[in-house]
């Protein structure tokens, strides 16, 4: 069964580990480049979970080549989150993002 990583600055690691996921604490964005290809190459995670400081630190073309692989799928996300009201989200949050990259297409779920 393939597994989840989380690929984070030290301080986010240790409430990623909290989860039971898999974590690489990395220092900076090189070192997250490499830990997610070391990853990938060993075929045991479906999903890399990378902060997203670190993922926008790299280079856009190895973000690009990163996106591209279908398996494992890197997500990156934000280190500060925070409640909302339903009402307050934009119509193109960051949720709404990481499926469309994940499915390839925009859903439009009402509830």
């Amino acid at each position: 069964m393939l597994r989840v990583l989380a690929v984070a600055s030290r301080e986010l690691a240790a409430g990623f580990a909290l989860t039971g996921v898999d974590v690489n604490a990395v220092a900076d964005s090189m070192a997250a480049l490499e830990a997610i290809k070391e990853a990938a190459a060993s075929r045991d995670y479906g999903i890399i979970i990378v902060e997203e400081a670190l993922w926008e630190g790299m280079d856009a073309r190895s973000r690009d080549a990163l996106h591209a692989w279908n398996l494992p799928l890197v997500v990156a996300v934000p280190a500060e989150m925070k409640w909302m009201d339903v009402e307050d989200l934009r119509p193109d949050d960051h949720l709404a993002g990481l499926i469309r990259h994940a499915v390839g297409h925009q859903l439009a779920i009402k509830l």
